[in-house]
């Protein structure tokens, strides 16, 4: 499997900024597409430290998404409205975090819905051959729509790891744990073992609802096993930059929220053991570190003000 390439990604890189800033509006588009793939852009800019060249192309995408969900756009695009719905609101939710705006847990409940939708009634049984059909002049597909997927579809498709992200950062913990143990066998995971994300993800939610016990420390290792397990191949090297964000911040971020965005997206070079650092990352460590301690200084003088 393909392994993700910093230094190739860097090379070509400005072509893709250069391509992002250039797009304009068109109504006759579904610019809410566009702009799910800018904000994979922007990820893989931040990755290689292209995060000030591509600064403009995050708002403009919140714009757009807002836009396309306001118009409706799922219903014009690809055969299930849910799914494309997902799709928008996922990228809207990971847009505005990376934005400074912090959790958006309406849209990734919005996800998490549409999700389920899809996890009920995506899946089309193919009967047998195409038949003609004497009375409206055409072949005509034998096949039933509407059903629920099969939960071993769901586990190698990831699709429930996904459900899971979205209803952990959505604050739905209880219907995470029902959907989850509704697909797998209901039991503590060890925490010393290499999670599947979904795993990981209901082992916080069981935390959250205080059906478990496990340490902070240990949760954090085991969400760094995981990322380890699928950053470098499974995710990054194939393009899935939503994705492998979207799990950065729920091992980082959600657990201390004085770091950046940037930062956090950024720790995926702590967790890809195959992919050496490159030399662009060592000249900006340190231009991090002072960010680092801006944030934490604020957060300590926020809680102070409180008090």
């Amino acid at each position: 499997m393909k392994k993700f390439n910093p230094i190739r990604t860097r090379e070509v890189m400005g072509g893709t900024i250069a391509r992002a800033l250039r797009a304009e509006y068109d109504p006759a588009m579904p610019m809410g597409n566009v702009a799910v793939h800018e904000i994979n852009d922007v990820i893989s800019a931040w990755l290689v430290r292209h995060d000030k060249q591509i600064a403009p192309v995050l708002p403009r995408a919140l714009r757009w998404l807002d836009k396309a969900i306001e118009g409706k756009e799922e219903e014009r695009f690809g055969p299930f409205p849910c799914s494309h719905r997902r799709t928008l609101h996922w990228a809207k939710a990971l847009g505005r975090w990376m934005h400074g705006e912090g959790n958006d847990e309406a849209s990734w409940k919005t996800a998490q819905d549409a999700e389920i939708e899809y996890m009920r009634t995506g899946f089309t049984k193919v009967l047998g051959v195409d038949k003609f059909d004497y009375k409206l002049q055409r072949f005509v597909p034998q096949e039933i729509k509407g059903l629920p997927y099969s939960s071993r579809r769901l586990l190698v498709d990831g699709t429930l790891d996904d459900f899971m992200a979205f209803s952990l950062q959505a604050g739905q913990y209880d219907t995470a744990v029902e959907e989850y143990e509704r697909h797998l066998k209901p039991k503590n995971p060890s925490l010393k073992t290499t999670l599947k994300p979904r795993a990981f993800a209901y082992a916080l939610c069981l935390k959250k609802l205080g059906r478990a016990r496990f340490g902070d420390n240990d949760l954090l290792e085991a969400g760094q096993r995981m990322l380890r397990a699928n950053l470098e191949e499974t995710w990054l090297g194939v393009g899935q930059y939503e994705r492998a964000a979207t799990w950065l911040k729920i091992v980082y971020w959600d657990r201390d929220q004085t770091l950046t965005p940037l930062e956090t997206i950024l720790k995926a070079y702590d967790n890809m053991p195959n992919v050496p650092l490159p030399d662009f990352m060592l000249a900006t460590r340190s231009e991090l570190e002072p960010n680092s301690l801006r944030m934490r200084w604020a957060q300590l003088v926020k809680r102070l003000r409180f008090k």
